[in-house]
């Protein structure tokens, strides 16, 4: 019989199985949640804010540890664009975020990954002011009611600055409802849309017709992580 005397019963861990979370896996998971979704090119950049982005390796096994504990879900949904990820119903739990559980739409892909795009830039530009999301706007907001898709916050001297991201033309009557809105609420507006468009034609349009140039300023969108048209 083997001797047994001197062996050690190994202790099991109550915490065994469960996932340790890093500040950074939290930054970014709210990052995400407040963005509603957002394709892995950009969560490699907001991995590693200040310096080069991580490679798609990387990356993806920092994700695959937080879909392991069930608290981010990424899906390949078009070819020519990477996977989205989005928080799940308990991660939003987890983080104490009371948004409703959201899962991307095709339709909307290519405008959440713009208005990230943006944010990373103004952010990374050093925009001291603080983003709030569209998602944390419409918190509390009945349906159909039009929000922008962020405010810019400045919480030392309480200006607020609207946000707007213009993929797609919309009819020059929505464009003045929007403005007249906007130029109602907000002492300023920056509206971003790729230049030359047919939306940044028809916003500039209005906006020189309606003489709204002093409150509402047309910029550039940049360009989204990973290349590709904004």
């Amino acid at each position: 019989m083997a001797n047994l005397r001197g062996t050690r019963k190994r202790r099991h861990r109550r915490d065994a199985g469960q996932i340790r979370l890093t500040d950074r896996d939290v930054a970014v998971l709210i990052w995400i949640a407040e963005q509603y979704a957002v394709p892995i090119d950009q969560i490699s950049a907001l991995l590693h804010r200040g310096g080069p982005p991580l490679g798609l390796s990387a990356t993806r096994r920092v994700l695959a540890r937080l879909r392991k504990a069930g608290l981010l879900t990424c899906q390949k949904i078009l070819a020519d664009v990477p996977s989205f990820c989005w928080v799940t119903r308990k991660g939003l739990r987890l983080l104490g975020l009371a948004y409703t559980y959201w899962k991307p739409t095709i339709g909307f892909l290519a405008h959440i990954r713009a208005a990230s795009a943006l944010r990373m830039a103004l952010e990374d530009a050093g925009e001291r002011r603080q983003w709030v999301s569209e998602r944390d706007l419409r918190q509390g907001t009945g349906t159909g009611i039009h929000v922008p898709d962020a405010e810019l916050r400045d919480q030392d001297s309480d200006e607020v600055i609207a946000i707007e991201v213009e993929r797609s033309q919309k009819g020059r009557d929505r464009l003045r409802e929007i403005a007249y809105k906007l130029a109602g609420t907000y002492a300023q507006s920056w509206i971003f849309a790729r230049r030359g468009s047919p939306a940044w034609q028809s916003w500039e349009r209005v906006l020189r017709e309606q003489s709204l140039g002093d409150r509402i300023q047309l910029l550039e969108l940049p360009v989204p992580a990973g290349g590709g048209r904004p």
